[in-house]
């Protein structure tokens, strides 16, 4: 039995959900937690970065990156190279999040990676940079040249690549909440972060619904 997705109401989900999570960080970062800045004497303002970086990046500029194929209305080169910008400003924003995290530590001279959560956004930020890079390879020769799509014994990589590249977001959302009750640095309760969290992470997993049956883009030749 098969079953229909309608894409554009995928999409509406998706930038609803979307929608939805940033609003409700913005909203818990500013009004419960003080704000945001680059340099501070109080160190919250410096760690609000994180969440919302991160959030921005490898959540949802991750996920219209991948539905970007097929939402768009352009032709396949401009979905192509947008697909991958979109991807590339992830991945600097992430990193951004990421050095947030790091310079609220040392100025407060906590320990750096000593929850699960902190190690596992270390290796989704390693695994979807190299995904991202991977994928980029492999679209730059059809950016110029689409004759490899008539080359017989292929196979599509697209649908695989670009569900795998949502699994990292999905796996460190959860890992928050519990580092909470165990941390030794970390308040409990957290003001209102919770009431963000299933938002987020059910945000994640939406795209994967607009990558289903996803027409061969980027295929590899089998000898």
């Amino acid at each position: 039995m098969s079953v229909g997705i309608n894409s554009r109401m995928v999409a509406f989900v998706v930038h609803a959900l979307a929608v939805v999570a940033s609003v409700m960080v913005f909203v818990w970062s500013i009004c419960y937690r003080g704000g945001f800045a680059w340099e501070s004497t109080n160190k919250t303002l410096i760690f609000n970065l994180h969440p919302v970086l991160t959030l921005i990046s490898l959540v949802i500029l991750g996920g219209e990156a991948i539905i970007s194929y097929k939402s768009l209305p352009f032709e396949k080169r401009a979905n192509k190279l947008i697909h991958l910008v979109l991807h590339a400003i992830a991945i600097v924003l992430g990193i951004l999040g990421i050095y947030a995290a790091f310079k609220h530590h040392n100025e407060k001279h906590i320990p750096n990676l000593y929850t699960i959560h902190s190690w596992v956004g270390i290796g989704v930020i390693v695994l979807y940079s190299l995904q991202v890079e991977i994928d980029g390879a492999l679209a730059a020769s059809l950016l110029y040249d689409d004759s490899e799509l008539t080359s017989c014994d292929t196979v599509t990589l697209r649908q695989i690549q670009q569900q795998q590249v949502m699994i990292p977001p999905c796996m460190v959302c959860p890992t928050e909440c519990p580092q909470r009750f165990v941390c030794p640095y970390c308040p409990v309760p957290y003001p209102h972060g919770h009431d963000t969290l299933p938002f987020v992470c059910l945000y994640c997993p939406v795209p994967y619904f607009h990558v289903h049956d996803y027409p061969p883009v980027v295929v590899m030749t089998i000898s």
